[in-house]
């Protein structure tokens, strides 16, 4: 969605934007895509009992916190299979509470470097490349920096 106090020239129609893909497998992990990038992260620990739609978000949000500073003036299209997922991010909320958490530091994000979101639903036969990097059948950078790499 579009922050509430964001100015209303940041849009789709004439602002830069930028894309992202990302998809969450079950069991394995998820995966993220864009700028010709890949990122992957493997589930670990209580990751994996989140329910499939916190898992799609969780990518979603695990790759603006690595690359939301890059994003200030733009408009980020982000791609997903999860129809639920459109919904909460377009309209800033969710039953979840785990997600209205992740929505909530999204839009944290959003005011903080001047950005906004657009969610768009992509059925996952059009989705193949976060789709592979979830089931780890293709690889990219760990979707979570190390403290080592935020130096």
């Amino acid at each position: 969605g579009f922050p509430k106090d964001s100015t209303p020239w940041l849009t789709p129609a004439v602002s830069p934007t930028v894309g992202l893909a990302t998809d969450a497998s079950g069991n394995i992990g998820c995966g993220a895509w864009s700028a010709r990038k890949f990122y992957y992260h493997r589930w670990f620990g209580t990751e994996k009992d989140m329910s499939v739609p916190e898992k799609e978000l969780y990518a979603i949000h695990r790759w603006l916190l690595r690359n939301a500073p890059k994003l200030s003036g733009t408009v980020l299209v982000a791609f997903t299979d999860s129809i639920s997922n459109v919904y909460c991010l377009n309209a800033g909320s969710s039953k979840s509470k785990l997600q209205n958490t992740m929505i909530k530091e999204i839009s944290s994000m959003q005011r903080t470097h001047h950005f906004a979101i657009v969610a768009v639903w992509l059925p996952r036969e059009f989705n193949p490349i976060p789709d592979m990097l979830s089931k780890g059948e293709l690889t990219g950078e760990n979707l979570i920096q190390s403290a080592r790499q935020h130096h």
